[in-house]
């Protein structure tokens, strides 16, 4: 029910923050309520008060019927919520494809729809055989709005080039998961295992691999929410959202610039999380202690 999906964003968006997490980008498919569930995910997003962008997405075993309806939903949604200015809530477009020729098949559909305006969440969800490989990137239609591939460990090399050439994100969960990918290139943390927790990471320290992860949790993400939320999220400068998270941690060896991975890897990513701050607004005291 439309009642169900509320809570159970506001429970997914309160253990985020309970966390750090400030930004959320949900892929959602509520089949008993495609009409009403975007308006509670935003909902719940407001109560909770952190950065969300949504989309109903269309699957490749959707009849078409179905795929035109959750496209339409979303540009509907979206059109509503730029009216509405309310800035911190986009809508998006979202495609789930099992399948590489899937994925062209709802790319095209999905970025016709999308043109400049809304960008599109890929949902990765495919089953391939080590043999099958991309080779359509012409099937990639050039957009304003950079798209952002969910469960990236699962595509083919070439359509993880193909992607990162186009100038898209790539997202990947766990963390030894992607050890592959973050050298072949850089991508964001992505939490749809059950997780609202960065990944603590695992094995020894190494720098290199350190700094990859650092850049994982803090960087491409942000970078991706700036150009989609139209504020420099992530950054400290003059005018970016003040987004902080305040850590009990107490650092028994130098804490700076230089250390910092070293930090994150064996301990900071570990410590409580005593306060967090969405655009300058304390999210931890206010709001969390209303939510069940």
């Amino acid at each position: 029910s439309a009642e169900d999906v509320n809570w159970a964003v506001q429970a997914a968006l309160v253990e985020g923050v309970r966390h750090g997490v400030t930004t959320v980008v949900d892929f959602h498919r509520s089949g008993a309520c495609l009409d009403l569930s975007l308006s509670e995910v935003v909902g719940a997003a407001d109560k909770v008060g952190v950065r969300v962008a949504t989309c109903y997405g269309a699957a490749e075993d959707d009849t078409p019927l179905e795929r035109r309806a959750a496209i339409d939903e979303c540009i509907g949604f979206a059109r509503e919520l730029a009216r509405s200015q309310r800035g911190r809530l986009r809508g998006m477009l979202g495609v789930q494809a099992t399948t590489l020729h899937g994925i062209e098949t709802l790319l095209a559909e999905a970025m016709e729809s999308a043109g400049d305006r809304l960008a599109v969440h890929v949902d990765l969800a495919l089953d391939l055989t080590p043999a099958e490989r991309w080779t359509r990137p012409e099937a990639l239609p050039v957009t304003a709005l950079p798209a952002l591939w969910a469960h990236a460990e699962r595509a083919p090399r070439d359509l993880v080039g193909a992607v990162r050439d186009r100038g898209d994100s790539l997202c990947a969960t766990g963390s030894s998961s992607v050890a592959a990918l973050v050298r072949a290139t850089e991508i964001a943390w992505g939490s749809d295992y059950g997780v609202n927790a960065p990944p603590v990471p695992d094995g020894p320290f190494a720098a290199g691999i350190a700094d990859a992860h650092y850049r994982r949790l803090f960087v491409n993400g942000a970078r991706w929410a700036a150009d989609h939320f139209g504020e420099a999220v992530g950054s400290i400068s003059p005018g970016a959202p003040a987004d902080l998270i305040l850590l009990d941690y107490r650092a028994a060896t130098e804490f700076s610039t230089r250390t910092l991975p070293a930090h994150l890897w064996n301990g900071l990513l570990r410590a409580p999380v005593s306060g967090v701050m969405v655009a300058g607004e304390d999210r931890k005291s206010t709001r969390l202690n209303s939510s069940h």
